[in-house]
C-alpha cells in the first residue's frame, strides 16, 4: 500500500519554495522525503534525488518503492552536482548541509549561475555562504525563516546575476530589505545580536558586526501582515492535512493587510464579527470555515451577509479546520490535555484526526463525568456508561461518532466526542465502551487558546484576543 509523506516544518518550508512544475535536483537527498512529498503533492512532475553515500540512497529507494513514486524520482549516486547539468533540472535544492559544503558544491558547478533556481537551507556558516554567492555571480532573490524544534533556519532562493552590496551584519542576517518583514526576523536578529555581543570583547570584527546589529534592532519595527499570520498557522497546521471536503486558509481579506489586533474564535458568527469590529481587529482566526461552497456574496443568505460585514469592516478571516484537527498540538491534542490524558497515538492513522491516550490514574466513570463537564465548560453531557473505569481514553473533537469502532479496536475503555447519533450510542453499548457526547463547541473550543498562544509566541507585537461573545449553543432543559 502506498504511504503518504509528511514533512518537518523545515522541509515543508523548503518544499513550498519550489515552483510548481519545476524539474528538481535534490542534492544530499538522504532518504528522499522531500522528493517524495514534491511528487506526491503534485507540485512537480519529476525529481533527481542525489546523494554521495550508498546507504542513504538505499533508504531512499525503499521509501520511493513504498510510496509508489519510482516512475517520477530518479536516484543518482554522485558527489554534489558532479555529472549533472542544466538539462537535468531547472531547480536545485540543497538543504540540511553546512554553508561550507554548499560553497564546495556550487564552486564545482559554475553552470548553476546560468538560469538555474537554487533553494538553499544552510545549517551553518550562513555568512560565508552569502559572501561566496555575492562574490561569484549569484544574487539572493529572497529569504525567509522557518522555526523547527526550537531552532531558526534561513531559506535562500538564489539565481545568477549581480548582487546588491551587503554590510558585514547583513552577511549574517540576510539583506535587511528582504528579510526584515519575516515574522521570525525579530527573534533571529536578537539571537544573532546576543552571540556577537558575547564575542565582541575578543574580536574586533565581531564588535563591528555587533554594533551594526544593535543599530538594526533599534530601527527594526516589526509589521505583521495577514499573509504572515496565515504562513505561521500553515506551518503549525499544514493545509495539506485537511480532508477533501474542507475549505481552509485565508477566506476573506487581503494578505498584504497590516495586522495589529487579532480575535480568535471557534466560529465566525455575527457576535464574533461585532466583537472584532469593536476592538478594531483586522483579522479573525477561527476553526470552522466561514463558508464551503460560496457562489455569491449578498445579504440574502447568512453566510453572504457575514462575508459582506467582514469586508465592509476591513476584517480578514483565516479558517483552519480539519487540518487543525489533525495537527500536532491542535484540536485533539488540546482536548486530550484538557481531560487530563497523555497522548500515546492516533485514533485514525489515515486522517490523523482523533487521539488515543492514557489517564495518569484509573478513574471510576462516575468521577470522570463531572471532570469532563467542568474541564470543557459544557452545559451537559450525553453518555453511555459501560460499567468500566476510565484509563485508556480516545478523543475526537467535533463529530466523531463514526469512530467508535476504532476506539474499541485500540483497546480504549472510554471515548469522548460530540454529535453522537442514536445508533452510535447503541453501537457503544454493544461494544462495551463508555461514550460521552460533550458537545461540538465544547470539544473543539479547547483549541482557541492554543491558536492565541501560537500567535502571541510568533508575533509578540500583536494584540491577540480570545472571543468572549461566542459560547456553547446547545442548552439543556
Amino acid at each position: 500500500m502506498n504511504m503518504t509523506i509528511h514533512l518537518s516544518p523545515r522541509l515543508e518550508a523548503v518544499a513550498q519554495a519550489v515552483p510548481p512544475g519545476a524539474c528538481v535536483i535534490d542534492v544530499g537527498t538522504d532518504h528522499a522525503r522531500l522528493p517524495v512529498w514534491l511528487v506526491q503533492s503534485g507540485r512537480v512532475g519529476r525529481v533527481i534525488a542525489a546523494d554521495l553515500r550508498p546507504g542513504p540512497l538505499e533508504g531512499a529507494a525503499t521509501l520511493i518503492n513504498k510510496t509508489g513514486t519510482a516512475d517520477r524520482i530518479t536516484l543518482r549516486l554522485t558527489n554534489g552536482l558532479s555529472g549533472l547539468g542544466p538539462r537535468d533540472g531547472d531547480t536545485i535544492v540543497i538543504a540540511g548541509m553546512g554553508g561550507e559544503t554548499m560553497i564546495s558544491i556550487l564552486s564545482a558547478a559554475p553552470w548553476t549561475r546560468q538560469g538555474t533556481l537554487l533553494i538553499l537551507e544552510p545549517q551553518s556558516k550562513q555568512a560565508e555562504l552569502r559572501k561566496f554567492l555575492i562574490e561569484n555571480g549569484y544574487s539572493v532573490t529572497s529569504e525567509r525563516l522557518v522555526k523547527d524544534a526550537g531552532r531558526l533556519y534561513p531559506i535562500l532562493t538564489v539565481r545568477g546575476g549581480a548582487a546588491p552590496g551587503y554590510s558585514l551584519a547583513e552577511l549574517h542576517t540576510g539583506l535587511y530589505e528582504q528579510i526584515s518583514d519575516d515574522p521570525l526576523f525579530g527573534e533571529y536578529l536578537s539571537g544573532l545580536a546576543d552571540r556577537m555581543a558575547h564575542a565582541a570583547p575578543y574580536d574586533s570584527t565581531a564588535a563591528e558586526i555587533s554594533n551594526e546589529l544593535q543599530e538594526m534592532k533599534r530601527r527594526y519595527v516589526p509589521m505583521t501582515t495577514v499573509q504572515e499570520v496565515f504562513t505561521l498557522l500553515a506551518q503549525k497546521a499544514p493545509v495539506e492535512g485537511k480532508l477533501d471536503f474542507d475549505n481552509v486558509g485565508l477566506l476573506v481579506g487581503r494578505g498584504s493587510r497590516e495586522v495589529h489586533q487579532v480575535l480568535t474564535a471557534l466560529d465566525i458568527v455575527d457576535e464574533v464579527i461585532e466583537e472584532a469590529a469593536a476592538i478594531g481587529a483586522e483579522l479573525i482566526v477561527s476553526h470552522h470555515p466561514l463558508f464551503f461552497d460560496l457562489k455569491s456574496v449578498t445579504d440574502s443568505t447568512w453566510t453572504g451577509s457575514r462575508a459582506l460585514t467582514l469586508a465592509e469592516n476591513h476584517i480578514a478571516a483565516i479558517c483552519m479546520h480539519t487540518n487543525l484537527d489533525a495537527a500536532e498540538g491542535g484540536v485533539n491534542d488540546a482536548l486530550m490535555a484538557a481531560l487530563g490524558g497523555h497522548v500515546t497515538g492516533q485514533l485514525d492513522p489515515v486522517s490523523r484526526i482523533g487521539r488515543i491516550g492514557e489517564m495518569a490514574e484509573e478513574l471510576p466513570f462516575s468521577r470522570f463525568l463531572p471532570m469532563v463537564k467542568s474541564a470543557l465548560s459544557s452545559n451537559g453531557l450525553r453518555y453511555h456508561d459501560a460499567g468500566r473505569p476510565v484509563k485508556r481514553l480516545a478523543v475526537c473533537g467535533g463529530s466523531g461518532g463514526g469512530e467508535i469502532a476504532l476506539a474499541c479496536q485500540a483497546g480504549c475503555d472510554t471515548y469522548v466526542t460530540a454529535d453522537v447519533k442514536y445508533d452510535q450510542f447503541l453501537e457503544a453499548r454493544h461494544l462495551g465502551v463508555n461514550l460521552i457526547d460533550a458537545d461540538h463547541f465544547c470539544t473543539e473550543n479547547v483549541v482557541v487558546p492554543v491558536l492565541a498562544g501560537w500567535l502571541r509566541e510568533a508575533f509578540p507585537e500583536l494584540d491577540v484576543h480570545i472571543a468572549k461573545s461566542h459560547g456553547q449553543t446547545a442548552q439543556f432543559y
